[in-house]
């Protein structure tokens, strides 16, 4: 006996003809961080956490007593692929002082369409110290890869940023030979409340590698924080320190240009409204020095933005030689901003 498989037309539409086939709406995952600190007693603690895939929550540790809650960002798939639009949210409240960090290099696989898109966003409140100091990211062979940080800072925050990119698997002899990086960093000091919008907002371009494009520092809407009426005006950026650039090695020469020959790219950010003229001066002098230590194998320099602190742009061979400069110059930025050793952070 034959027996025949109707198909029930679905509701609008016509009868005889067939569905359409399903298709995927999205490539790739996506996953968002989120944390939240507040100041309880001397120690800065984690109030609130949620993830999603690929990302694991691991809770802070105190490696010391100064009551920094060290945070470190695991993605435990091994890297980020063609489609995935991961993103870190956090919020530090008044008094808090969080580090983020990562156990391993950032790993970008290739791509033949879709881009891996990352999007952080850190909020830091009044007198809180944020310290971003992630492991290098790493675009492999044919990857594409476009990474968005966003920091604002409250009136008396400080920020210690810090951002690589490596030219490919080095080891492998893979140089340069990713589709295209896009980043952009955007760190925004905000006024005290009460203070109204004005022109002030300035964006201040930091040189970068590759198409540095500048960007109108028109204010961007601010999340309204716990506890906030939503009829209240919530903070306004006064000033933008903005660093943009595209590197897309095998469509134009000179969008890579002069950094072709290293092989890592670095950029450090020190911002904060409330440290004095003779501490950045002093601490200008300790980061240029360090910069000098490794002639030949890394290049770089300091500047002082339009924004309070200082910035350091630098190339370097090597990965050793990379690693072993951010140690010092985080080392020198702990020690001058707030007579903080450097903790053993114990990757693995």
């Amino acid at each position: 006996m034959n027996q025949t498989n109707k198909t029930v037309p679905r509701r609008g539409q016509a009868p005889g003809r067939r569905a359409p086939v399903p298709v995927l709406d999205t490539v790739g995952r996506r996953g968002v961080l989120s944390y939240e600190f507040e100041r309880e007693g001397p120690r800065t603690v984690l109030t609130r956490s949620s993830c999603t895939s690929p990302w694991h929550h691991f809770p802070p540790s105190y490696l010391d007593d100064s009551g920094c809650a060290y945070t470190w960002l695991v993605n435990p798939s091994g890297g980020l692929v063609a489609g995935d639009h991961v993103s870190v949210e956090a919020q530090l409240h008044a008094g808090t002082h969080v580090l983020m960090t990562s156990p391993s290099a950032n790993r970008v696989y290739r791509s033949l369409s879709e881009p891996v898109l990352q999007e952080i966003r850190l909020s830091v409140g009044p007198e809180a110290r944020l310290e971003w100091l992630p492991e290098v990211t790493i675009p492999f062979a044919g990857s594409r890869f476009r990474q968005s940080i966003q920091v604002d800072l409250a009136p008396g925050a400080t920020a210690v940023l810090w951002d690589a990119i490596a030219s490919g698997r080095v080891a492998m002899r893979e140089r340069w030979a990713f589709s295209s990086v896009e980043n952009e960093i955007c760190i925004r000091g905000l006024a005290p409340r009460g203070l109204a919008p004005s022109s002030a907002t300035v964006p201040v371009p930091v040189a970068g590698p590759g198409e540095l494009s500048r960007a109108a520092a028109a204010p961007v809407p601010f999340p309204l924080r716990r506890g906030q009426a939503p009829n209240r005006r919530a903070p306004v950026p006064i000033s933008t320190l903005l660093e943009r650039y595209r590197l897309v090695p095998g469509r134009l020469p000179e969008s890579v240009g002069l950094v072709e020959s290293w092989d890592y790219v670095a950029s450090l950010f020190v911002i904060g409204d409330e440290v004095g003229a003779d501490v950045w001066k002093r601490l200008d002098g300790v980061l240029a020095a360090i910069l000098e230590q490794r002639p030949g194998l890394l290049l770089g320099a300091v500047s002082t933005p339009a924004a309070p602190g200082l910035v350091v742009k630098l190339v370097a061979r090597s990965a050793p030689d990379l690693t072993e400069t951010l140690e010092a110059l985080w080392a020198a930025v702990r020690k001058e901003l707030w007579d903080l050793p450097v903790p053993n952070l114990r990757r693995y």
